[in-house]
């Protein structure tokens, strides 16, 4: 059974940077090849950091080399150089130390560039002191009369290694190596938010075009192993929404827009797309079929939205 087709394909060089669509690429178990292998660390607290704590990060856009053929997995020397764009259309090297340098001026931050390092290197990953309430507040932007959102239906063996790193061991994203997002879901958002529903908010992998019709479609896939391409993926949850969905993002002209988080509280939970992993990798190239395999059990639906 076909449930759509892939519209767009999304990577992220530089983990909280804006980033590039590609027409082809192999889809690996840490997801997309070249998304999120460098990422910004706070040299103050030896820590990883996103644009959760640093917002700034969302202004500047990662590509990678032209003619450049990033690896799946690759790990510390062999992670390849990736150009950082300006606001002001500078172009800089990853690898570069001044470019560390002239970032930490423009965002009062003493800060260096690390490409993805090994798992075996577990303090690289490591969190400096555990997240205050305050912190996680300020992540999430939570709304004032909101209950924190939990993470039902998340794997426990996820949650687990979260519970003291800033991502898990080997991989910069935050929890899931694929993010997807339909069309459909971006058509739902659009008729409730009093905002814009750019696709460059949501920073996904894959973008499916699905029924057409305005529904939070991917949702009924939780739970469900699809093909996509030559990759068999598994959609494992919900995606809870943090802040970094209503920041401005001036490389794509996407303005601030904080009143975009109540809408998705309000609307679906801060509920919107889904978690993938990867249970076999392949090729996955703009218009591939995504084809249903197994179908999702019922205790994997998601909560009803809520009628508010």
């Amino acid at each position: 059974m076909t449930l759509g087709h892939l519209q767009e394909i999304w990577r992220y060089p530089v983990k909280s940077m804006g980033g590039e669509t590609v027409d082809s690429v192999l889809l690996g178990t840490l997801g997309v090849a070249g998304d999120r292998c460098w990422a910004v660390i706070d040299e103050h607290k030896g820590e990883i950091r996103n644009a959760k704590q640093w917002p700034a990060l969302l202004q500047y856009r990662a590509r990678h080399l032209p003619g450049a053929q990033p690896g799946a997995d690759c790990y510390d020397a062999d992670v390849p150089d990736v150009l950082i764009e300006t606001s002001r259309g500078e172009r800089l090297s990853a690898r570069d130390p001044a470019t560390a340098t002239r970032l930490g001026d423009a965002l009062g931050q003493r800060l260096r560039l690390a490409p993805r390092a090994h798992p075996s290197n577990r303090a690289h990953y490591r969190l400096a002191s555990a997240r205050t309430d305050a912190e996680f507040a300020q992540a999430m932007a939570l709304q004032l009369d909101e209950i924190a959102p939990d993470f039902a239906g998340v794997a426990v063996d996820v949650l687990a290694q979260l519970a003291g790193n800033a991502t898990p061991p080997g991989a910069y994203y935050d929890a899931f190596p694929v993010h997807l997002l339909t069309t459909d879901s971006l058509a739902w958002l659009a008729q409730r938010a009093d905002a814009d529903t750019s696709v460059q908010r949501f920073r996904p992998n894959l973008l499916i075009h699905a029924s057409g019709a305005p529904a939070l479609t991917e949702n009924d896939w939780i739970g469900a192993r699809l093909q996509l391409g030559s990759a068999v993926l598994r959609v494992d949850s919900g995606t809870v929404r943090c802040s970094m969905t209503v920041r401005a993002q001036d490389w794509c002209a996407v303005p601030e827009r904080p009143r975009l988080m109540r809408s998705l509280v309000d609307h679906c939970q801060r509920r919107f797309g889904v978690n993938v992993v990867v249970e076999r990798p392949g090729t996955v190239t703009v218009g591939d079929p995504l084809v249903l395999l197994e179908p999702s059990q019922p205790n994997h639906r998601p909560p009803p939205e809520d009628p508010a």
